[in-house]
């Protein structure tokens, strides 16, 4: 588990990587100057911060940018950071009691940013709870640092997908599997037997615990059909669920699979 191993956390080894990741949050943020993105690091220096998951997956692989995932330390501050992202003319698209998902359009192009509200503390806490080692990447503004999982780079490497057990949406995870694979990830039985069982390992009663396995973050692309699906206690019909989930995963991309990327 992530909390017993030791994180790299010496920038100074990754230049490139800053000098990417700050390119990105220029174009993300409309910075004009360095002043601007001085103010922007401050900010997210004061409030505690930290972009964590798949921004710093693809700055790290060489990928496109789909989106930023910005956690929060200490929650209390939501309210100051919302503020910002409203002031840098990013609205709300989506929000539900996992992430609040803001877009800014400029001209054609649309940024999206996600402030993720089911996971909050420091990126080592924050990696507990992920499912992949290839995502346990984080940016921290108040270390002025990354902060890697010693996995990490071994696995963007080889382009290995390794669970790491501790994820709260083993389902979802078991979906990002496709994603993931459409980038040229390798997910061995051995991957695919552990999210299996995490899966069997999970209580779904009825509609309000479907919807809570079912709305992880990456997987808005289902807010519609979610939003449609009591949120009640009464048992849920399995049949039903499995065919309304076919025709809305067979019939389209996930919000990360289908908007335009940013390239680096």
């Amino acid at each position: 588990m992530a909390g017993k191993v030791v994180y790299v956390t010496e920038s100074v080894h990754y230049k490139k990587e800053v000098q990417l990741l700050f390119g990105v949050l220029t174009r993300y943020f409309g910075l004009k100057t360095t002043t601007d993105l001085k103010d922007l690091e401050t900010f997210f220096s004061e409030t505690k911060v930290n972009i964590i998951g798949g921004t710093i997956t693809s700055i790290f692989a060489g990928n496109p940018v789909a989106d930023i995932d910005l956690y929060m330390e200490d929650p209390s501050k939501q309210e100051e950071i919302e503020k910002f992202l409203e002031g840098k003319c990013y609205q709300k698209e989506f929000v539900t009691d996992t992430a609040i998902s803001f877009f800014r359009q400029v001209g054609t192009k649309v940024y999206h940013v996600q402030l993720i509200l089911a996971f909050t503390g420091s990126p080592e806490q924050i990696f507990d709870s992920f499912d992949f080692t290839v995502c346990a990447g984080a940016y921290s503004f108040h270390r002025n640092d990354f902060v890697l999982h010693p996995r990490f780079l071994p696995d963007i490497a080889k382009k290995l997908l390794v669970y790491m057990g501790g994820s709260r949406y083993p389902i979802c995870a078991l979906y990002r599997v496709i994603k993931y694979q459409q980038k040229g990830y390798i997910c061995k039985g051995s991957t695919i037997m552990h999210l299996a069982l995490a899966v069997n390992a999970l209580v779904i009663d009825n509609y309000k615990d479907l919807k809570k396995h079912l709305r992880g973050i990456d997987t808005l692309f289902m807010q519609g059909y979610l939003e449609k699906m009591c949120e009640s206690d009464a048992p849920f019909e399995y049949a039903n669920v499995i065919a309304d989930l076919f025709e809305c995963l067979d019939s389209g991309l996930s919000l990360a699979e289908s908007q335009e990327e940013d390239f680096l």
